[in-house]
């Protein structure tokens, strides 16, 4: 049990000094130079951006610190920064439009837009007036035969007689009530 408890603590202490050399690798370049001269190259919403991450980090650090030493976190002041912290990055990623929500397409006004700009060429105008008159009578047919094909005689070997097909492919047995209206109004 003990030999357990010994295994499982340098495991874990191996595993922090492997964090903590990793985090000095990442924080070199930021080290290195004074924070004034890494700013001043930077575009100013890039600038908050490194501003809030740099905030976050230390107090980060600060509030793993305390877990360490066994202080209690909740109630500390780095707790309440750490959430002050995040709802600066929750306001960058607005600003950025990061956020999903704010990148929707309207595809109505879309439509308005592009159909709009084409009516305004001759040449382009005819053509959308055209293909539309050409799916309207499309669709007109379409309708016209659907609605006036006669049953045809189908032979099955399963009943006694001829049955009759419809439209739509069903026997008569199988016409739903919409059907059967047409029909008792065509005759």
């Amino acid at each position: 049990m003990e030999q357990d408890l010994t295994n499982s603590l340098a495991s874990k202490t191996q595993n922090l000094d492997r964090s903590i050399a990793r985090l000095n690798g990442l924080l070199q370049p930021i080290i290195e130079r004074p924070l004034d001269q890494q700013l001043g190259k930077l575009e100013v919403f890039d600038r908050a951006k490194l501003d809030v991450l740099l905030a976050f980090a230390l107090n980060s650090l600060v509030f793993v610190y305390l877990k360490t030493q066994g202080a209690s976190t909740k109630e500390h002041p780095v707790k309440r920064e750490l959430d002050r912290v995040k709802e600066y990055f929750k306001k960058l990623k607005e600003a950025g439009g990061m956020n999903k929500n704010t990148m929707r397409l309207d595809r109505d006004a879309a439509k308005r837009f592009v159909t709009n700009s084409l009516i305004t060429n001759e040449e382009v105008s005819r053509e959308v007036k055209k293909r539309k008159a050409e799916a309207e009578a499309d669709q007109f047919l379409q309708n016209v035969i659907s609605t006036s094909v006669p049953p045809t005689p189908v032979h099955s070997s399963s009943g006694p007689g001829p049955r009759t097909s419809t439209p739509a492919g069903r026997s008569e047995g199988e016409l739903n009530s919409s059907d059967k209206k047409r029909k008792r109004n065509k005759k």
